[in-house]
């Protein structure tokens, strides 16, 4: 999500989110998180930090992002508590107001909101482990298709962490966003450079019309990979690791430009937390150096889930997973552009 004992609790905290009690306790009192959009490195102290491009990777270079600076806004109470790695999708039946997909034990549920705090647990599983590839599933995402849904999920054979597990990104269609037909496997890591782990995907629709997954990658080093569809089932892998030790990745298109979420999991890296990182061909980014959030020694944050407001503010859905106690819940944070 390096000293052993960490990496194996972290994973096996972020990949599987089984057993999930709720959360006691009071609401956190309201933080904020100022994230300039550049960050000054040593020994040069006006370049942000640029990820270079993967090997092999061609075309133009992309324009530099426009720097802007975001206010973050750590909101009270608890979203939801009975699950983690969320999904947040605008309501479009008339109502105003988002529901949430996430993991709990068994599946896939969701909960609706009018106003994106106050959720309401949907009845039922949007959709069921069943033995053998999809022993677990988890981390939904979604595109819209002619006539319905395309969700994109994480099925794994077990737990653990890579070289204990094969994680494959599935592909399952709804008309309604609630019933579920499963379709099969969209990448299957073992025939890629994944190295049996392809996972955490999330689903962005180009300006042209195809759509590339975003999702983690084992393939060296561990982190976040590409691949590309036209028709959203075949799938061809773009070059390499585009943003190695980062996991768990939710991008909007804002203003012509990407901007992704991602968890840090190497704290030789960056200190464990969600930052944010921007993007003009959504293949090259720029990161901002400090965390919109930051795990402390008893919690840490993963799977954030943006969502655009109406207003241009942002508010990412984040999972709170402690390291020892209670179980993880999904809490928010809301940006604001200044």
């Amino acid at each position: 999500m390096k000293i052993a004992t960490l990496l194996t609790a972290i994973w096996f905290l972020v990949v599987f989110s089984a057993c999930l009690q709720e959360e006691t306790g009071e609401s956190e009192a309201e933080q904020v998180f100022e994230v300039p959009e550049e960050k000054t490195l040593p020994g040069d102290a006006e370049s942000p930090l640029q990820i270079p491009p993967p090997p092999g990777e061609v075309g133009e270079k992309a324009a530099a992002p426009v720097k802007e600076t975001w206010r973050w806004v750590k909101e009270e109470g608890v979203r939801v508590t009975d699950g983690s790695v969320p999904y947040a999708v605008k309501l479009e039946d008339g109502r105003e107001g988002v529901r949430l997909y996430y993991c709990s034990e068994g599946g896939i549920l969701s909960a609706v909101s009018e106003d994106g705090l106050s959720f309401k647990k949907e009845p039922g599983t949007r959709l069921s482990a069943s033995p053998g590839e999809e022993s677990i599933v988890c981390d939904p995402t979604i595109t819209e298709i002619n006539g319905g849904f395309r969700m994109y999920y994480k099925g794994a054979d077990g737990p653990g962490g890579p070289g204990e597990s094969v994680h494959r990104i599935f592909s399952a269609i709804s008309e309604d966003g609630l019933s579920w037909k499963k379709e099969g496997v969209r990448i299957d890591s073992l025939k890629t450079p994944d190295k049996g782990w392809a996972s955490v995907p999330e689903a962005v629709k180009l300006p042209d019309g195809r759509i590339r997954l975003y999702y983690v990658s084992d393939e060296g080093p561990h982190g976040i990979a590409t691949a590309v569809s036209r028709d959203g089932l075949s799938f061809d892998r773009e070059p390499g690791i585009i943003l190695p030790d980062l996991v768990d990745p939710s991008v909007i298109l804002r203003n012509g430009s990407y901007i992704m979420f991602a968890t840090s999991i190497n704290p030789r890296y960056l200190p464990q937390g969600i930052y944010m990182l921007k993007s003009m061909d959504g293949r090259v980014f720029e990161l901002n150096q400090k965390p919109i959030i930051e795990g402390d020694r008893d919690r840490g944050v993963f799977d954030p889930a943006a969502i655009l407001l109406e207003d241009g503010s942002i508010r990412v859905y984040y999972g709170e997973y402690p390291y020892r106690g209670a179980g993880a819940v999904i809490k928010s944070l809301l940006g604001k552009h200044e």
